[in-house]
């Protein structure tokens, strides 16, 4: 009987993160699965002299700053909103007043009545009263 040795050879393609050691300088590889792990729980990896490495955020931790400045940013944009929002009815308060004096013929600077101005207003823009 006579032995039959199969071969197989399995290909595989992985990507790998280029990585310069800030103590060394040398560039090495680490497979990027590895570096997204890294990233997210900001563990640390050696370079090929021994020099350990480490993210110095994590994934979650920039996220979690983030979040924290957009909600800061909603809120200010929230009161700046409501800022606005009372500046505009207030602004159009005044602007009623401001026309339903103009219309009954004062002077908004000087309170001086001009009766010729009400007439005028009453019979030439009788809408502007409303």
């Amino acid at each position: 009987m006579s032995h039959v040795r199969i071969s197989t050879t399995k290909r595989t393609t992985t990507s790998l993160y280029i990585s310069e050691c800030p103590n060394c300088g040398i560039l090495h590889g680490i497979p990027s699965d590895y570096e997204q792990r890294r990233r997210g729980d900001g563990e640390s990896w050696y370079c090929p002299n021994g020099h350990s490495q480490c993210f110095s955020e994590t994934r979650e931790g920039a996220l979690k700053k983030r979040n924290a400045a957009l909600a800061d940013e909603a809120e200010r944009l929230r009161r700046d909103n409501l800022r606005l929002s009372d500046d505009l009815m207030t602004n159009a308060k005044e602007l009623r007043r401001i026309k339903r004096r103009t219309h009954a013929g004062l002077c908004t600077i000087c309170n001086r009545h001009f009766e010729n101005v009400e007439r005028h207003n009453k019979t030439k823009h009788p809408e502007a009263a409303k």
